[in-house]
């Protein structure tokens, strides 16, 4: 289980912190506007499409938070990375845009559903955190996972994932000694962060956890 507490976490300044934080807060006001027991049988995109519409309601609602006239969502954004254009261009799953102040700031979702066949692999591997760190989307100095769990519970999740990281430490670039920092959030299992060695000389990267109930 995460530990509850909420320590300070930087993801680089002042409005990248923003950014981050709110990022969470709406996809946690979103996630309690879906019916979870309608989400047990479909596909990540499914979900993915309903999860951006609720975050998107959120901030369409009458009387917002104050913060939410700043910020928009884009289901299946594409990212202008390398030498890929039009439709060849890569997609990220969810993503969060901030307008003001400019230049624009984005924080990009991967998502994958958690179950007895769509396991770690698929949430861990190339397709999922590993294309955050690897720069398939660009060169992200953080991005964030959310993983839609149709079977078993958040928090028997969130201890999987960080079992594994904390197994394989080399496999997934994860800065040692391996340490979570919970950002919370609002979710019923806190959201957790995970730091990894960047191939930037900069800083590492940092990559957040949101797991969803959705069964």
């Amino acid at each position: 289980m995460t530990d509850r507490s909420v320590p300070s976490i930087s993801f680089g300044g002042i409005y990248e912190d923003a950014l981050v934080r709110r990022s969470h807060e709406l996809l946690a006001m979103a996630h309690v506007r879906l019916v979870h027991a309608d989400l047990a049988s479909l596909e990540e995109t499914d979900i993915t499409g309903k999860l951006c519409d609720a975050m998107n309601e959120v901030l369409d609602d009458q009387g917002p938070p104050g913060w939410a006239t700043i910020l928009t969502v884009v289901d299946d954004q594409p990212e202008s990375v390398r030498d890929r254009s039009g439709k060849r261009r890569p997609r990220t799953d969810v993503c969060v845009r901030c307008i003001n102040p400019r230049p624009e700031q984005r924080f990009r979702f991967e998502a994958k559903r958690l179950n007895e066949k769509a396991a770690l692999r698929a949430y861990l591997g190339n397709d999922g955190m590993l294309a955050l760190l690897h720069g398939y989307y660009g060169e992200l100095p953080y991005g964030g996972m959310i993983g839609y769990v149709q079977t078993a519970t958040p928090a028997e999740w969130s201890d999987r994932i960080q079992n594994a990281l904390r197994e394989a430490p080399q496999k997934y670039d994860v800065v040692e000694p391996v340490e979570f920092v919970p950002l919370g959030m609002g979710l019923p299992e806190p959201v957790f962060c995970s730091e990894h060695r960047s191939t930037s000389a900069k800083a590492g990267k940092r990559i957040s956890h949101a797991l969803l109930q959705c069964a």
